[in-house]
């Protein structure tokens, strides 16, 4: 099991911290190739890296495409 750092924007990083957001989206790039179900991602604030939230990868799903990824998440 691993621990994964990622920076995320104010408002995303907060609806995380609220329950809001638990789908996280991110290109399959090389280093989100290293991440596997049951790691932790740390998630990190821009604006105040002091604010961290730890997570638990619950899930990975993969699409060609974002918008493949949307049409599958509206159903």
């Amino acid at each position: 099991m691993c621990t994964h750092k990622m920076k995320l924007e104010r408002e995303p990083f907060e609806k995380i911290i609220r329950g809001q957001k638990i789908i996280e989206s991110r290109l399959y790039d090389e280093k989100r190739r290293q991440i596997n179900i049951g790691d932790h991602i740390e998630f990190i604030s821009i604006r105040n890296p002091s604010k961290k939230i730890l997570t638990k990868v619950k899930a990975l799903y993969r699409y060609d495409s974002f918008k493949d990824l949307f049409s599958d998440l509206q159903s």
